[in-house]
């Protein structure tokens, strides 16, 4: 795990006692940059940027919550780089470990949708689960960059349902009866999404470039590890 020396000045009085700290980058995705590299980049001349754990070079974000990346107390809007994660998961052990697997199986709403809308609601995580079975010791803190790169790509690419605006928008009524609303499964990782050009719409799925979950990718690994759709 990584090892946070005791820091003083301005910057160390802006941030929480915490291992790793929120950072913003491209597209609203928020990553874990450890405290230290946090601090220089707060210091004078420091630009407020750095590399995360990942490797992504993000912005230190203070005002997010407490500042403290920690997945038990982050907003559940928030898009969390699933290589950090990860990264974390597999430095902190079991508990991270299945909190990461917990993220990946959808909120009971959600869940009752895509049952009607995919073979297998749950195939990522069981994707994952196969990966971390085939991975061997993973209890030696090592973080395992091997294992993090397949947990992570597979993660990215986890369905997620889009619905019509009005459906999300619960101070109108979309004029749905019940639970009916409609709703597509899509890969986040494999569609296109609108960039900053698009202004409050960014982050929207294109209509050009919205692909189908569970997606080639997700469908890939399942055979390699030998996961089973299950209906």
């Amino acid at each position: 795990m990584t090892t946070m020396t005791m820091t003083t000045g301005p910057a160390a009085a802006v941030l929480p006692e915490t291992p790793f700290i929120v950072g913003t980058a491209h597209r609203g995705t928020f990553h874990a940059i450890p405290r230290d590299y946090a601090l220089r980049a707060l210091a004078p001349g420091g630009g407020d940027s750095c590399g995360a754990l990942c490797g992504t070079w993000a912005q230190v974000a203070t005002r997010i919550g407490t500042g403290a990346f920690d997945r038990a107390h982050l907003p559940a809007w928030m898009r969390l780089c699933p290589a950090c994660t990860w990264t974390i998961a597999l430095q902190a052990g079991s508990a991270a470990i299945a909190a990461e697997l917990e993220a990946l199986t959808p909120a009971v709403e959600d869940l009752a949708a895509l049952e009607q809308l995919v073979p297998d609601p749950l195939i990522t995580r069981r994707v994952c689960e196969a990966i971390l079975a085939t991975a061997g010791d993973l209890t030696d803190g090592s973080g395992r960059q091997d294992v993090v790169e397949l947990l992570a790509h597979a993660a990215a690419h986890a369905p997620v349902l889009l619905r019509d605006e009005d459906c999300v928008d619960t101070s109108i009524d979309c004029g749905h009866p019940g639970p009916n609303c409609p709703a597509a499964p899509a890969c986040p990782a494999c569609s296109v999404r609108a960039g900053d050009w698009a202004q409050d719409r960014e982050g929207f799925y294109r209509d050009a470039c919205t692909i189908a979950a569970p997606c080639q990718v997700i469908g890939a690994m399942a055979a390699f590890y030998g996961v089973e759709v299950t209906a």
